[in-house]
């Protein structure tokens, strides 16, 4: 009857050094971290509005608190760069644009700066003329005081036609028309 083989630690000697071998091939694939994400041309909205729209991050640390942690790279929210995330990023960019009033805004394709550990991310933007409210009129409105109505909407003659705002001056324009109608 054949004996069977136990299975010995010296067996596995192949196997880990295969992995040994691959391990320095597993850290180069892994994406590099986002060290920065910077916006050029953005004259109208700080980089703090704009941070927040798109999905590529930068690497932050987790509270103010932590900060002398952070520099030894503890508690930090470490950001890879995602690569397939940049164009979407780049249509994030041009929609938040849009629906603040600028239509002719035109975001260039991110350009990335990388060695192989760090990346740093900048979107060009380009934010063209803003549509501008050059008028507020309203029709069908006879019982409604319209200086009145004017004076509470949150967009005003001169502002630009943020999408935002506008839909908050029609649900304000519906309170003041109900409000109206129960006096």
């Amino acid at each position: 009857m054949p004996t069977r083989r136990s299975f010995l630690p010296i067996d596995l000697a192949p196997l880990v050094l295969l992995a040994a071998a691959a391990a320095p091939g597993v850290a180069q694939l892994q994406p590099p971290e986002v060290v920065d994400v910077v916006f050029e041309g953005n004259e109208s909205f700080p980089r703090d509005s704009l941070a927040p729209a798109i999905a590529t991050r930068r690497t932050e640390c987790r509270t103010w608190l932590l900060v002398p942690l952070c520099n030894f790279g503890l508690f930090e929210n470490r950001a890879v760069l995602r690569e397939r995330e940049l164009p979407r990023d780049q249509a994030r960019l041009i929609i938040w644009y849009m629906r603040r009033g600028f239509r002719d805004v035109e975001v260039d394709s991110a350009r990335v700066d990388r060695t192989r550990t760090e990346a740093t991310v900048t979107f060009r933007i380009t934010e063209g003329a803003p549509v501008v409210a050059d008028s507020i009129t309203f029709l069908g409105l006879d019982q409604v005081d319209i200086p009145d109505l004017v004076r509470n909407l949150p967009i005003r003659q001169g502002d630009r036609l943020n999408t935002l705002e506008l839909d908050a001056t029609r649900v304000t324009i519906q309170d003041l028309i109900v409000q109206g109608a129960n006096n």
